[in-house]
């Protein structure tokens, strides 16, 4: 794999964590709670910034490696039929 596409693979994947831990801070502190570092940016603020560099990532990686949109479409319109499914077992 050459140097260009594993730069894509890192930076997603470091993405996706970063999303992920603050989805963590969003659960543990809430959505709109400021960073007491700052006193400006809250776990929204940060949730959405991280987001936009994940969703960034993704559309390279998509390109990157070439990836078929029509099988992620495929995943995603999946995941949308099951997610109310799945979610009950979570609400109730």
């Amino acid at each position: 794999m050459n140097r260009d596409k594993a730069y894509t693979l890192y930076t997603t994947a470091e993405e996706c964590n970063e999303v992920s831990q603050n989805i963590m801070k969003v659960l543990r502190f809430g959505l709109d709670t400021v960073y007491p570092t700052n006193g400006k940016e809250s776990n929204r603020d940060k949730l959405e910034e991280e987001m936009g560099q994940l969703m960034f990532c993704l559309n390279h990686l998509i390109d990157d490696l070439e990836l078929s949109e029509d099988n992620i479409m495929e995943a995603y319109n999946q995941k949308a039929n099951t997610w109310l499914k799945w979610k009950a077992y979570y609400v109730n």
